[in-house]
């Protein structure tokens, strides 16, 4: 199950909407090419929900990106996951 839209969705219902469940969400691994990073293999992931993150392999796992993408259809749910992204950033 998927939560995007501020609804629950099985993967049948995605399917029967979209060509591709990469256009929702996925991971693509790649190899950075120039510059400090060069040679520091690394996967993107994306989330339905909004949340993106690069995760470094060749660097101990670190996690070198993350974002929250707003979208204006699911703003609600977007909001949620962008506040308790912050919140467990904060110290307790």
């Amino acid at each position: 199950m998927a939560r995007m839209f501020g609804r629950e969705w099985t993967r049948r219902e995605l399917l029967e909407r979209v060509g591709d469940l990469a256009q929702v969400a996925g991971a693509d691994a790649f190899t950075y090419t120039d510059g400090v990073r060069e040679g520091v293999r690394a996967t993107r992931g994306r989330t339905g929900g909004g949340p993106t993150f690069t995760v470094l392999h060749s660097r101990g796992l670190d996690i070198s990106h993350a974002a929250v993408t707003l979208s204006v259809l699911d703003g609600e749910a977007a909001l949620g996951a962008a506040r308790a992204a912050v919140k467990a950033l904060l110290p307790r």
